[in-house]
């Protein structure tokens, strides 16, 4: 089994507060709220213009928690993670204001179960989520698609790659909570 050295207290527990108007999210409204039961756990506070990159992963069938993990794009490691049940439209919500918190990070959220989180980010305005290319079965065309898919191609790849950072490289994670995820 995989240990960390220690589970790192989180510098800031909470979730984010935001105006909603119009249909939009106004970003200057949005703010830092402190909460001891908060759902967003900050590790490393935001640098200032340093790349970010936040993975989603969905609730799936209901059973699951929505997930968020910001990890800077510079080095790897986790600063960040997002972990609750929500309402599909909440977490697009959070997703939003976790990724303008860090820098206007790129989201990718995984599709497999939904593609709603991605589409509210993009009816928000959201301006950088992932795109994956997808060959159109009927025209060959490519075709550009927001979010990314695990399929049975590219599952035991994704596996392997994590079984070796996580093996390898243990010092990336903060929390066992996201150990035990995976």
């Amino acid at each position: 089994p995989v240990t960390i050295s220690k589970d790192r207290k989180p510098i800031k527990t909470g979730f984010f507060l935001y105006k909603y108007e119009n249909e939009k999210i106004v970003d200057e409204s949005i703010q830092w709220i402190e909460a001891e039961d908060g759902y967003i756990d900050i590790f490393e506070d935001v640098k200032r213009l340093f790349p970010y990159v936040i993975g989603g992963d969905t609730a799936g069938d209901g059973s699951d928690n929505f997930a968020g993990q910001v990890i800077d794009n510079t080095n790897g490691r986790q600063v960040a993670r997002l972990k609750q049940q929500f309402d599909e439209d909440l977490y697009a919500k959070q997703m939003y204001c976790l990724g303008k918190y860090f820098n206007t990070a790129l989201i990718g959220i995984e599709v497999n179960f939904s593609t709603y989180p991605v589409k509210e980010l993009q009816r928000l305005g959201y301006p950088k989520q992932y795109m994956r290319e997808e060959e159109d079965t009927v025209t060959n065309k490519i075709e550009k698609k927001y979010g990314f898919k695990t399929t049975k191609l590219t599952r035991s790849l994704i596996i392997s790659e994590l079984v070796e950072i996580v093996r390898e490289h243990t010092e990336l994670f903060n929390d066992m909570d996201t150990l035990n995820e995976m």
